[in-house]
């Protein structure tokens, strides 16, 4: 089982978010112990989740209010066991900022 995961996107205020959300609920409620942590290769730093996004998440029973976009960074990288990507040029950007995060994406 993996501790740390990061879900990383674009602007970190749409699938990202949602994803680290979605799954840290998912991840509590089978018992699972792990932290999620989400970022942006292009963050809109400090900006919260996307409208449409937190409605997306209320109607899966989860609220975004307290998130806030953070740039991906080689600190994040190298702080996660697993990392997930929404798109392949999020994996090259991903390695190209840390090619040690390679076996871990």
């Amino acid at each position: 089982m993996f501790e740390k995961i990061l879900t990383v996107c674009t602007g970190n205020i749409c699938r990202s978010p949602l994803s680290e959300f979605l799954l840290r609920e998912r991840l509590a409620a089978a018992d699972k112990r792990a932290e999620v942590r989400s970022a942006g290769i292009g963050a809109l730093v400090g900006h919260p989740a996307d409208e449409t996004t937190q409605q997306v998440a209320l109607t899966h029973g989860t609220a975004l209010d307290t998130h806030h976009a953070q740039q991906l960074s080689t600190e994040l990288t190298r702080w996660a066991d697993l990392i997930l990507v929404m798109e392949k040029h999020h994996f090259e950007f991903v390695t190209d900022l840390d090619p040690t995060a390679r076996g871990k994406t």
